[in-house]
């Protein structure tokens, strides 16, 4: 799968804020940390509170299925298509068994709802994960032209 990280010659790409996520406190942290970074974006107030939701989801997915948590790093960019806010999800917990399952609506492997990635897909243009038994990477764009 295509990286939706952009090459360093074809984007500005603002600083980074990286958020270590092991518990549940630090979830909520990552919310509250989002919600602020957000509102000092291009998007609009309803694109913001999506993209929170969507923090949300990959901060408890982090909580729920790795034992050393990971980060959610959050980023502005600007590249040929315009201005995104840039959201990405890193652990080094087992992976996940059935990658292509846990991408559909209702399915969860904990016996939750299983809203979580079909959620996160639903909220975002540009959706990339790729996961192995070394960890799970998970890259999410919304452009701010079409929030």
């Amino acid at each position: 799968m295509p990286s939706l990280q952009p090459e360093s010659s074809d984007a500005e790409i603002g600083v980074p804020v990286v958020i270590k996520v092991h518990a549940k406190p630090d979830a909520q942290q990552a919310r509250r940390i989002a919600r602020e970074f957000l509102r000092s974006t291009r998007l609009k107030v309803r694109a913001q509170d999506e993209l929170v939701l969507v923090v949300a989801e990959l901060a408890m997915n982090l909580v729920r299925h790795t034992t050393d948590g990971g980060t959610i790093t959050l980023q502005s960019v600007a590249i040929e298509e315009g201005f995104a806010v840039q959201i990405e999800s890193h652990d080094a917990g087992p992976g996940i068994d059935n990658l292509e399952s846990s991408l559909r609506d209702g399915t969860s492997s904990i016996g939750g709802l299983g809203g979580g990635f079909a959620t996160v897909k639903n909220l975002v243009d540009d959706f990339s994960i790729s996961s192995t038994p070394g960890g799970t990477h998970i890259s999410v764009r919304r452009w701010t032209d079409r929030s």
